[in-house]
């Protein structure tokens, strides 16, 4: 038996004990042992073998969801309903935010029908994202119609064998164009839906930036480009010494907000947690703390001089300023109890700024939901202790059958809830420190 075979047969008796020796195989890798082109070569057959591991994660996530959907079923879940949270699992098991988890699943079971491009995937000749991009470009269109399309692109050794040879820009766009000749009309039916869908969000960015995104119809992104980047010629022609990316910056931020972004302090909501010790005379630290770190309503955490500053600002322009008070030791907040069903308004405002997003493991969304760990109707307290920041998807993926969360306080003080999912695989999550543990 060769030695293709041998694996194949170990894959096929114990998959997770046979990806595990691969594991553990590829862990002990020493690159000092081997010459230079050697080295590339592993690099080349690393790649794709992550590529048919992609591919392979493909083929499990569909086995996931059947059985789930079965479980649901058998459950009583009907409708809409039935498929809830199982995006969740996936996103679990790859380490990932729910969203992710989501269209791991979505690509699996769409990619399912595509037989070249499948296949392609399959033998690790394209990646993911290369799968992701043209699927992108054709899930609007019918079965039969993406059939036509993966034949075109892929359908025979040759055109295969280009696509292989695109780059990420020239797959989408030839994915694209054979979208919009199987479809004309559906073409311009999409481009009106996605205007419709323009919208503006942010994202944090390193060194305590933010970054600003806008999703416009061509016409209007292309006018709003031009008409920042004439303010910053017609700045600098003038003598102004701010670089263009700074000019067309804050020529942005003061045609929004009516203000001059460099003369004019800007109303901010800030939340300044500080130490308990700071309010005790014994304190080793007064007035603001060293450590001592803000929390910005669409940002996040900033450090303590730019909160300083930010406070500043709150004070001059009418701005709000809170002060959020933790346990000099661990960092974590203090704890609020409530009688009533709902949280209460201070409460989930508590939650809120202790979690600072949503609880679930590798999510990182903003947190829309304020929960229950343990239910109401199973006897679960409306405190600090049983509450939790969800998103409102991660929120909605825990009302599913099998999902059940608990919650404990370890002997430090930190906050844990521990998450079982329908498998019965646990998953423990903790809140950032409000401010850095103090040794």
């Amino acid at each position: 038996m060769s030695e293709t075979s041998v694996i194949e047969t170990m894959v096929r008796e114990n998959p997770v004990a046979s990806l595990r020796a691969v594991v553990a195989g590829l862990s002990g890798l020493d690159a000092g042992n081997s010459c230079e082109a050697d080295l590339i070569d592993v690099i080349g057959e690393l790649e794709t073998l992550k590529c048919v591991a992609e591919s392979a994660q493909a083929t499990a996530t569909r086995g996931v969801y059947a059985a789930a959907v079965a479980r649901q079923e058998a459950a009583g879940m009907r409708g809409s309903r039935v498929g809830r949270g199982i995006g969740h699992q996936i996103a679990l098991a790859r380490r990932e935010p729910p969203s992710r988890g989501s269209a791991h699943l979505g690509l699996a079971r769409e990619v399912a029908a595509l037989p070249h491009l499948a296949g392609l995937w399959r033998q690790g000749r394209i990646t993911e994202r290369r799968v992701s991009l043209i699927l992108g470009r054709i899930v609007w269109l019918d079965l039969d119609d993406r059939r036509g399309v993966d034949a075109q692109l892929a359908g025979d050794p040759d055109r295969a064998e280009r696509l292989c040879q695109m780059n990420d820009w020239q797959a989408r766009g030839a994915a694209d164009a054979l979208a919009c000749a199987a479809d004309p009309a559906g073409a311009v039916r999409r481009r009106a839906a996605a205007e419709a869908d323009r919208h503006v969000s942010s994202r944090p960015a390193p060194d305590t930036m933010l970054r600003l995104s806008a999703l416009l119809p061509v016409k209007e992104g292309v006018a709003v480009i031009a008409a920042l980047t004439l303010a910053a010629d017609q700045a600098r022609a003038a003598g102004d010494e701010r670089s263009r990316g700074q000019v067309m910056a804050d020529t942005l931020v003061g045609r929004v907000t009516g203000r001059d972004p460099v003369t004019e302090p800007v109303p901010v909501h800030v939340d300044v947690t500080v130490p308990l010790d700071a309010l005790l005379p014994e304190g080793s630290h007064t007035g603001q703390q060293p450590h001592a770190f803000g929390w910005v309503d669409g940002y996040g955490e900033v450090p303590a001089d730019l909160a300083r500053s930010l406070t500043a600002d709150a004070v001059e322009t009418l701005g709000v300023f809170r002060r959020l008070f933790t346990d000099p030791t661990t960092g974590q907040l203090v704890a609020m109890e409530s009688a009533a069903r709902c949280f209460p308004l201070l409460l989930a405002l508590f939650l809120r700024r202790r979690d600072r997003y949503c609880r679930n493991p590798w999510c990182g969304a903003p947190i829309r939901h304020t929960d229950h760990a343990v239910s109401v109707e199973e006897g679960g307290p409306t405190s600090a202790d049983n509450g939790q920041g969800l998103c409102e998807a991660c929120n909605y993926a825990k009302q599913a059958p099998g999902w059940r969360s608990k919650t404990r306080i370890d002997p430090d003080g930190t906050h844990v809830v521990e998450t079982t999912t329908p498998t019965g695989h646990v998953h423990e999550t903790r809140p950032p420190p409000a401010h850095p543990r103090r040794e």
